[in-house]
């Protein structure tokens, strides 16, 4: 075989695989102490932000809103953080969910269809999942004297933040446009 033929192959394998990457959101967005926010999460989330937002009576402006997600994944990434470093685990926030789902739960998932377009089981991973983790972290947290406003804050300060492929970039601690 040439070094055409081979060159033409690794080309069109390049380009599958980044076709592919692109297609599904494989490729980081965000980095908060070296983990990982998937472009699928992000877009998930704006998917479900526009939908409301185009059913609403008011609209939500875009760019604020854009920024407050971004910064509601880089939270989340905190406190994901802080909930594992405590030795919580999936099954503690699930439990969570569960109990809210059981009380209030019958028609959420004809709602999140109807307000964001997603299933019950994206409005536990954008939404339920991590609001649970938050205030498990938050009643940890209160149980030690520690608000949970400025522990953010602080933590906000002194990670490791990277934004990849979005009109913004983290600068001394705050989320700036590019």
């Amino acid at each position: 075989m040439s070094l055409r033929f081979y060159t033409l192959l690794l080309f069109s394998a390049t380009a599958v695989i980044f076709i592919s990457v692109s297609s599904f959101g494989l490729y980081p967005v965000i980095s908060v102490n070296g983990s990982l926010v998937w472009a699928k999460n992000y877009y998930g989330l704006t998917a479900g932000f526009n939908r409301y937002n185009g059913a609403a009576d008011v609209l939500v402006d875009e760019k604020p809103a854009g920024r407050g997600m971004i910064m509601s994944l880089v939270a989340d990434e905190i406190v994901l953080e802080e909930f594992r470093l405590r030795g919580f685990s999936e099954n503690d926030a699930q439990k969570r969910v569960d109990e809210a789902l059981q009380k209030d739960g019958a028609n959420l998932s004809e709602a999140s269809a109807k307000l964001y377009g997603w299933t019950l089981k994206d409005l536990k991973r954008f939404s339920l999942l991590p609001q649970a983790r938050q205030d498990l972290i938050y009643e940890a947290l209160q149980k030690e004297g520690v608000e949970f406003g400025a522990w953010l804050s602080g933590r906000l300060a002194k990670s490791d933040i990277k934004i990849y492929f979005l009109p913004y970039r983290w600068q001394d601690g705050q989320l700036v446009e590019k």
